[in-house]
């Protein structure tokens, strides 16, 4: 799924290959005649796929296609004459697909979420942020027991809340200081159901991002503190999360040291605490590594990219891989 234009608006397109088959044309899920952005898609288990975006100034929508069958039309997910914007989706093993986003109500920004059961509808919008301060920012992650954890900022605070399968979303409850987060926020949500929320943060509210932060909860208990990744008096930023299906959780992120910028990592093993961090990227004054992503394969091998900007002119887009119970190798 992508932004495209059909030459008078941004619109929302998708192209579908099946097992075995080469891409089919570009079909549009947006309606003409209003900008649309921000395209994000989740499939379900049996293959029930489910694009979500927002149309600029207006509302979030989403549009699906069962297992073999086209996209439908769109549905509008937010209340209309809100400006809705930042939509995330998700779905759960049985099939339930939540959408999260924030809207406005006029004075500030609140998170929301609508959520379709299997083989239903979206049901109506619930706010998760409490109004009286801005929010923005969902990040949201699903178990396999399906239960729900979304995460935002309000007020340079980091904010959770949780809904269990078949339940509804509890208070949020705050995961860092105020005036210590200033995004970058993720979630993830590992096979036994651990969960850790990552956010950059700031030493306070006047000073740049300096370091990266997370949180975990064990299953069926609460967040704990937050850890620093990185130290406190030391930049780092743009920070990314990744688990493995043993529950290895892995964040890269740009650090800013004393020998220029490097892409870093520290590894959570299952149960115990995070690593000190290892430079991924090597170093190389005559470059300056960008904006790292990680993912995990099934077996659990870490593999991490990121862009390198040459002094002398040029990108280069880097990779390096760490196989289960090993090290990274040298980037190539």
């Amino acid at each position: 799924v992508w932004m495209g234009s059909d030459g008078s608006n941004k619109i929302i397109q998708a192209a579908t290959r099946p097992p075995g088959g080469s891409f089919g044309e570009p079909e549009d899920l947006s309606s003409p005649g209003q900008n649309a952005a921000n395209p994000q898609i989740a499939i379900g288990p049996d293959g029930t796929a489910t694009v979500v975006w927002y149309l600029e100034g207006s509302v979030v929508q989403a549009a699906t296609r069962p297992p073999g069958d086209s996209f439908g039309n769109p549905v509008d997910i937010s209340e209309s004459g809100q400006f809705a914007a930042e939509p995330r989706v998700a779905v759960a093993p049985d099939g339930t697909t939540t959408i999260v986003w924030y809207r406005s109500n006029g004075i500030n920004r609140i998170v929301q979420a609508a959520t379709r059961p299997p083989a239903g509808v979206f049901g109506d919008p619930v706010d998760l942020s409490e109004d009286g301060k801005d929010a923005g920012g969902p990040e949201i992650a699903v178990g396999a027991d399906g239960t729900a954890t979304v995460i935002w900022t309000r007020d340079r605070t980091v904010q959770s809340a949780t809904r269990p399968p078949g339940g509804a979303f509890g208070v949020p409850v705050d995961l860092s200081s105020q005036w210590t987060a200033v995004g970058y926020q993720e979630v993830v949500i590992a096979p036994d159901g651990t969960t850790t929320a990552m956010w950059a943060r700031v030493s306070n509210g006047a000073s740049p991002v300096v370091g990266v932060q997370t949180a975990t909860r064990p299953p069926g208990g609460t967040f704990g503190d937050p850890v620093d990744l990185t130290p406190s008096d030391q930049f780092a930023d743009r920070p990314r999360i990744a688990v493995a299906p043993d529950g290895t959780a892995t964040v890269v992120y740009q650090f800013y040291g004393d020998g220029g910028i490097s892409i870093q990592a520290s590894t959570r093993p299952p149960g115990g605490s995070f690593a000190d961090p290892v430079n991924v990227s090597g170093s190389d004054l005559d470059s300056t590594p960008g904006f790292a992503q990680i993912a995990m394969a099934s077996d659990g091998t870490a593999r991490v990219v990121w862009d390198r900007y040459l002094h002398g002119g040029g990108v280069l887009i880097q990779a390096a891989m760490r196989p289960p119970g090993s090290s990274f190798g040298s980037p190539v």
